[in-house]
């Protein structure tokens, strides 16, 4: 299978993240895994949705750090790839982390939208995720399960105590 991680970033990956281990044992289970950022897309003229992507050889790793390494290191696979291609496309990227970049807080959204429309597998449902980016998800879940909840960037309205907070 060809599975693709949408990750950050290349630069800041670290070993330790669990995408890594996923794509560490994609890479060991004979799969090619490929691990693209979210400014590593592009969307085509044509709409080919596209990628550069980067991965490790075939061999199989026993860490996590021997894998990063491969795929950052020469001996890396760089290429750009044709998500149309993908078996699936594994949406991990962490927005919460891109608070400098707000371009890429969607983007992985955006991309795995157009990928799923393309017939490819997206794991991490990117409309799901869309939605639940929003902290009104929250909510349409029933009063039993969520605390009372003010949202609003009104400083006033916060202020004035108009609204009861019960704990």
């Amino acid at each position: 299978m060809k599975i693709a991680f949408v990750i950050n970033d290349l630069a800041t990956e670290k070993d330790t993240y669990t995408t890594v281990r996923l794509a560490l044992a994609a890479t060991n289970a004979g799969h090619e895994a490929w691990l693209i950022g979210v400014g590593d897309f592009s969307y085509d003229a044509d709409g080919t949705l596209c990628a550069r992507a980067r991965g490790a050889g075939g061999k199989e790793y026993r860490t996590t750090t021997s894998y990063m390494a491969a795929v950052l290191g020469k001996k890396g696979r760089a290429k750009r790839i044709r998500l149309a291609d993908l078996d699936v496309l594994m949406l991990r990227n962490d927005v919460a982390e891109d608070f400098n970049r707000p371009w890429a807080q969607a983007a992985g959204f955006i991309f795995g939208q157009v990928a799923q429309q393309q017939g490819v597998l997206v794991l991490n449902d990117p409309t799901s995720l869309t939605d639940a980016f929003n902290k009104a998800y929250f909510q349409h879940y029933p009063e039993t399960v969520r605390p009372v909840t003010l949202i609003t960037r009104d400083a006033d309205i916060r202020a004035s105590g108009a609204v009861k907070v019960i704990w």
